[in-house]
């Protein structure tokens, strides 16, 4: 976990160019000198981003800066969080940035702090809570298929979203990485979820830097194995978040399983299961693994990731055994 964290805060962090002679606040004693703009029609990463700078600058200040949908004449300078027009007119777009990749800029009166914000749409079938799946969605699955497979995506996507927050685990979060950035250079910290893990630096001053950063993650993906983004407390989601963690849209592991667990194939294919010591086939354990000189089950195997891939757009699918020590013992596999 500690190498983890080291390699988030390393990939994310970067040093904010010299200020101006002329220096430029966005907060004065305390006061706010400038105003989140956000386009009409936000992201969900650039809105969620807004709220945060608002929130830790505040914490910081004792400032509250407004969030706007259109500049106004209050504010000297315009801090434009994620794309949108007003964005666009200083020059600033996410046009060829990466996953979770951003820029942050500075202007004579304008800061910007804008990423790739592609927004996750999930697919159906999939489950919204944890009983609808055998409720309503393993029948529309099976229709589809029309084989006896498990859906490791479609079941447990609901795992990866966040309602309070309406985030997904696999959104693009440029845009909101830039902000969380950027309150580091100003020496936030998230060491832990809640309150006690946050050090928050306090300054009567805010200053507009000069700069011209564009930060693209060294680790497309930083996961943590436990489903943080859906964790009971929301205070775990948010630090989750606030390190730059994120999850990949895949079958990641153990994508044998969908084939080997379902009841029916157990019956009709005990030829795909591994021959045990005993000659006899293990198609009956939790874990039983599969014989991988069946050609029945490699052409199945073959079939499951092609639709995977086809129906419900995922760029990686796992095809490693289950978890145990249950291998084939036949001939073949031997």
């Amino acid at each position: 976990m500690n190498k983890t964290l080291s390699l988030i805060a390393c990939l994310t962090t970067f040093a904010l160019g010299q200020t101006n002679g002329a220096e430029t606040y966005l907060i004065q004693d305390s006061k706010a000198k400038a105003e989140i703009v956000l386009s009409a029609k936000p992201a969900r990463a650039a809105e969620f981003g807004a709220q945060e700078l608002q929130t830790y600058l505040e914490k910081i200040s004792g400032a509250r800066i407004k969030i706007v949908t259109e500049p106004t004449a209050d504010a000297l300078v315009k801090i434009y969080v994620g794309e949108s027009e007003h964005a666009r007119e200083v020059g600033i777009t996410a046009k060829g940035l990466k996953r979770d990749a951003f820029k942050i800029v500075s202007g004579e009166n304008w800061l910007a702090l804008v990423g790739n914000d592609l927004e996750f749409e999930p697919r159906e079938p999939w489950a919204r809570h944890h009983n609808q799946w055998a409720q309503e969605k393993q029948s529309e699955w099976d229709k589809i298929t029309r084989k006896p497979w498990m859906n490791s995506i479609g079941r447990r996507l609901y795992r990866n979203y966040n309602k309070q927050l309406d985030l997904w685990n696999f959104d693009h979060r440029g845009s909101l990485n830039a902000v969380y950035a950027f309150l580091r250079e100003l020496g936030v910290r998230w060491y832990m979820p809640g309150e006690l893990g946050e050090v928050l630096p306090q300054k009567t001053n805010v200053i507009l830097p000069k700069i011209n950063r564009t930060v693209t993650p060294g680790w497309k993906i930083r996961s943590i194995s436990r489903p943080m983004i859906s964790a009971n407390e929301v205070e775990d989601a948010l630090w989750y978040l606030r390190i730059g963690a994120n999850k990949q849209y895949a079958i990641l592991h153990h994508g044998q399983r969908c084939l080997t667990e379902h009841p029916d194939q157990r019956k009709a294919h005990p030829e795909y299961y591994a021959m045990m010591a005993n000659g006899k086939r293990d198609n009956v354990s939790k874990t039983a693994n599969a014989c991988l000189s069946s050609e029945g089950f490699f052409r199945e195997m073959v079939a499951f990731a092609r639709l995977m891939f086809d129906h419900y757009d995922i760029p990686m699918i796992s095809v490693m055994p289950h978890d145990g020590f249950n291998h084939c013992q036949c001939d073949l596999c031997r």
